[in-house]
């Protein structure tokens, strides 16, 4: 087996026992589950509020209008009058979703700034003081705010980071070690059943009673009649 990374178990690309929900019972032993509960809030939200981010896994501006009918509309122009009425309702549509977006992002931010990153929040994250201080100095002060781009991609880098030299080379060695053993233990698949052995009938013989009867499976006896 190729050597597992720490990416390969963060975005569960190997089986158990290499997956993140392993690591994370490994870091609830060591009652250092905030780095990873952090991190996966972290990517949780820039997967949905930043699809445009190299390492989010969907967008959500996949609207279905023919880019020949949006023509180039600025953000709160008037529209076009030569724009179809469907294509208005769903650029106006469009325009509301991602307002209403903005502004959750903004709140998802302060949250998980009072969660994780501030001095006295509940699961404050064990990150460098000058990347704490960072993280506050450019998150939005309140919900009127604009969100900020990337506000956590430092910090996840830094959790990454601190699991690797605090718990990655203890953790990968107690899944190898389980790995071998549930190899060891894998029941083998049974061998395939023996095909019964065929009786050729010449053409135009008539059975008799025992021959028909060698021909029928025998079924086993009841329990009360087993010696």
């Amino acid at each position: 087996m190729s050597a597992i990374t720490l990416d390969d178990v963060l975005f569960n690309r190997k089986p158990e026992p290499f997956t993140l929900r392993a690591l994370f019972a490994y870091l609830e032993q060591n009652l250092a589950t905030e780095l990873l509960d952090f991190w996966v809030t972290a990517l949780d939200l820039r997967n949905m509020f930043e699809p445009e981010h190299p390492r989010s896994s969907y967008s959500i501006n996949n609207w279905d209008i023919p880019e020949e009918e949006q023509g180039s509309v600025p953000e709160g122009s008037e529209r076009p009058r030569s724009l179809t009425h469907s294509v208005r309702v769903k650029l106006e549509a469009l325009e509301k979703a991602k307002a209403t977006l903005k502004k959750r992002y903004t709140e998802s931010q302060i949250l998980v700034i009072q969660t994780y990153v501030a001095d006295d929040s509940a699961l404050c994250i064990n990150i460098s003081d000058e990347q704490r201080h960072s993280i506050l100095a450019r998150a939005p002060k309140s919900l009127d705010d604009d969100p900020t781009p990337g506000l956590f991609d430092d910090a996840m880098g830094e959790c990454e980071k601190l699991i690797t030299q605090n718990y990655w080379s203890s953790f990968i060695s107690l899944a190898e070690q389980h790995a071998k053993k549930r190899a060891t233990l894998a029941t083998p698949a049974p061998p395939p059943p023996k095909p019964r052995p065929s009786q050729v009938i010449k053409k135009g013989h008539i059975l008799s009673k025992e021959e028909i009867a060698k021909l029928v499976p025998k079924e086993p006896p009841p329990p009360d009649e087993v010696a």
